[in-house]
């Protein structure tokens, strides 16, 4: 008769340890190539991924940080801007407008020109259709982004202070 409770209270107990209860200490925030996050934005897997929507104001994430909006229009083989600025560990949201009619792009984050060590990976957005890409930016530094269906075109620079 014991056995029937026991088996309960251990399953239980297994349960709760196996999904983090019991545990007082916040969870880590995530910055870097996995702190990645929005409705409609992809991890480097494909994956949707919603994280860290708060942002951090810097390694000890002790204060959430307003959140960025930059606005770029992808139209012509071309996006409008290639230059972008943004503080490190912020929330930012970038609105990309696709103007063109018949071709789909999107807005990608790497730590390399060439596509290697994405930070951030977004969906395609068709045409004529905006859609919002919100992320935290990584540590300080130069990041490149790119419309991945055609890197050689559509690519910047963002700097991270």
């Amino acid at each position: 008769m014991r056995k029937l409770y026991f088996a309960p209270l251990l399953t239980g107990l297994a349960v709760t340890i196996a999904c983090g209860g019991g545990s007082s200490e916040p969870e880590p925030r995530i910055s870097g190539p996995s702190a990645i996050g929005s409705a409609q934005a992809a991890t480097p897997a494909g994956g949707i991924h919603t994280p860290n929507l708060q942002g951090g104001a810097g390694p000890d994430r002790s204060a959430p940080s307003p959140n960025l909006i930059i606005e770029i229009k992808a139209q012509n083989s071309a996006f409008s801007e290639t230059e972008l600025q943004a503080p490190a560990y912020a929330q930012v949201s970038v609105v990309l407008e696709n103007a063109d009619k018949d071709t789909d792009h999107g807005f990608s984050l790497y730590r390399t020109p060439n596509g290697e060590g994405p930070v951030f990976v977004g969906s395609l957005v068709p045409g004529q259709e905006s859609r919002t890409f919100t992320f935290t930016t990584p540590e300080p530094g130069t990041y490149y982004f790119r419309d991945d269906m055609m890197p050689g075109l559509l690519h910047g620079t963002l700097e991270t202070k």
